[in-house]
């Protein structure tokens, strides 16, 4: 007998088992799976007990938001975050009602945000808005 064969043999004999034990071996998974869910912490959990962040506080990142926050923001920031529109052909007066909504709702979030730039300075806008006028 090959060493082809054998292998053959040995899967055809494990496919047969498999078949003929199938309500026992999805029992196991099934038993396996709750098993797993009861016993390894929920990911919700972990986050909760260990807060420890992701990126070192010495990391290049890190340090540019601080200065970034320390120059341009409050002194409260902790990241950054860019929200940006775009529509081919231009935006719309209703993408600028949206951002301006948006931008109204984000200030208003004095719990998670601490700084929203005002776009409403015409200048500014000029500044932030892209050359051919689509972002």
């Amino acid at each position: 007998m090959t060493s082809e064969s054998s292998d053959r043999s040995v899967l055809g004999r494990l496919a047969g088992f498999t078949i003929a034990k199938a309500p026992w071996m999805i029992g196991g998974w099934l038993l396996f799976v709750v098993a797993v869910n009861v016993l390894v912490p929920q990911l919700e959990t972990v986050v909760a007990k260990d807060s420890t962040p992701f990126v070192p506080e010495t990391a290049p990142s890190l340090r540019a938001v601080k200065e970034m926050d320390s120059t341009f923001g409050n002194g409260k920031s902790r990241s950054f975050i860019v929200v940006v529109a775009e529509r081919k052909g231009g935006l719309t007066t209703e993408d600028t009602r949206y951002v301006t909504t948006l931008a109204s709702r984000l200030e208003k979030d004095t719990t998670n945000v601490t700084y929203v730039q005002d776009l409403s300075e015409p200048q500014l806008r000029k500044a932030l808005t892209s050359k051919d006028g689509e972002a």
